[in-house]
This record gives structure tokens, sequence and C-alpha cells, in this order.
């Protein structure tokens, strides 16, 4: 799975991370789960799928600093506010820049 290309992860955390990033479901039902591909473009997940993958593969990796480009614009209002919680739990340690069109993502970090 692309989610953790060098193996440093127990799927515990991977499923954990996918399972914030509100993609748990989904990886659940595909046939090889945590052993599925991400074929090249991300063209086997949707949109915002593909979003929501990055934002797991960012839990993932703890990381420290986080820039988000439109983050959740492919998403519909119900999922947009639940990955919108999850990414301010999971980086209240994290330095977050975030680019949006809506006001409502801009105040998310503040």
């Amino acid at each position: 799975f692309n989610l953790d290309p060098l193996g440093t992860h127990a799927d515990e955390q991977i499923w954990r991370a996918l399972e914030v990033a509100q993609l748990k479901p989904v990886i659940s039902a595909m046939s090889a789960s945590l052993d599925t591909e991400v074929s090249e473009g991300g063209n086997n997940l949707s949109s915002g799928q593909r979003q929501l993958f990055c934002v797991a593969r960012a839990i993932l990796r703890r990381s420290s600093l986080l820039i988000l480009d439109e983050a959740t614009s492919a998403l519909d209002s119900q999922t947009e506010k639940a990955v919108s919680t999850a990414l301010e739990t999971a980086f209240s340690h994290a330095t977050v820049i975030t680019i949006a069109v809506s006001i409502w993502n801009i105040f998310l970090f503040m």
C-alpha cells in the first residue's frame, strides 16, 4: 500500500491514520485492503479520496509542517467537517499553513 512505501509503520498505525482521514471504510472494502496499490495518478481513487489519502499520509508521518491548498475542496460538507476536525486534532502540535476559499477553513487552526 502506497501509504507507507518504506514499510516503517505497523498495520494498526496505518489503519488509525486511515480512520482519522475517513478512509478506513473505503480501503477495507478493497479486495487487497492494505495491500492495495494506488495507481499512477491515483486513478483508482476519487479526487476526494486522493485528498484524504494525502491527509492520512501526513497523519502517519506525524508531519511537523503541513501546507494545505484547498485540502477539502473535493469533499462533501459532512466529510469536510469530519476531516477538518481530524486535522485539528492530529496536527495540534504542527505548524499548519492553509490556503482556502472558505473562511471557515481559514479559522480552523487559529
